[in-house]
């Protein structure tokens, strides 16, 4: 219970920064402070995931943290033009500093590479998510952590608190059926409370209408929880129980890992309507 309390104080925290973070991020101060944060975060995500790699004995240099956080602020700035110039940049780079070694370029490479398209890529996306050319995206990006934060949540302290099923023991035996039916109730009823809210706030400042709210609260809430999977199978693989030894946390791989895929799908979404 004294974990329980811990992780609902820094997830308020948390709650209440992105919040404050939001409210003046169009602003071109905070633009670029929000723009600096989620590509240190995502950096930090990278930092973690190389270290995992490590683990398994492939050795990427962590100088490539830095690229990770130029990429990031590229796609959020230029978006798909911009990331595949940048990826491009990034596989030549990569390239040149395996001249120098014959063994393990292959596996170094792979590694790298997918590392980028799976951490940098959706942070990336984030940044483009609040730049909506249509809405204001404020308030986009808002829903999109408050609905995958509150799965989590409800998800951790559902499987906590009733959990007796195991949902992957061979990935995270930690997670339950039980748990997961919370995470996607919990993330419905942020979705909800959002979809009240945009009625207030009219279609064009955020319209999220009476079917989107549940398609997109059941899809997020969902692939959030294949997302936190997806990092625990790497963890798994790695024999490491978190990316990293925040208190209460783990690490920002820990943190961001539900909302990877959830950035995704949100930005080809709202690029499709």
């Amino acid at each position: 219970m004294k974990d329980i309390g811990s992780r609902f104080g820094l997830s308020s925290l948390g709650v209440v920064l992105v919040a404050s973070g939001l409210l003046g991020a169009l602003h071109p101060i905070w633009g670029w402070l929000f723009v600096g944060l989620t590509a240190a975060l995502g950096s930090l995500a990278f930092w973690e995931y190389l270290s995992l790699a490590r683990e398994k004995g492939v050795v990427v240099s962590k100088w490539f943290t830095v690229v990770c956080f130029v990429l990031i602020w590229v796609i959020g700035r230029w978006g798909g033009h911009g990331a595949l110039l940048a990826l491009g940049l990034i596989w030549f780079i990569a390239n040149a500093g395996l001249f120098r070694r014959r063994q393990g370029a292959v596996l170094g490479l792979a590694v790298l590479m997918f590392g980028m398209t799976y951490i940098a890529l959706p942070m990336g996306l984030i940044i483009k998510i609040l730049h909506l050319p249509s809405q204001d995206g404020r308030w986009w990006v808002a829903y999109l952590i408050s609905v995958t934060k509150m799965g989590d949540i409800t998800a951790y302290f559902g499987g906590q608190l009733w959990g007796r099923r195991k949902l992957a023991p061979l990935i995270s035996p930690g997670k339950t059926v039980e748990g997961a039916v919370f995470g996607l109730l919990g993330g419905l009823g942020a979705s909800f409370l959002f979809h009240l809210m945009s009625v207030d706030v009219g279609e064009s400042i955020f319209a999220l209408g009476n079917v989107q709210w549940i398609v997109l609260g059941v899809v997020l809430g969902v692939l959030g929880q294949f997302g936190d999977l997806a990092e625990s199978l790497l963890k798994r693989d790695a024999h490491r129980k978190d990316s990293n030894c925040i208190p209460g946390l783990g690490g920002g791989l820990d943190l961001i890992d539900s909302l990877l895929p959830n950035a995704c799908f949100l930005y080809l979404y709202l690029h499709q309507t």
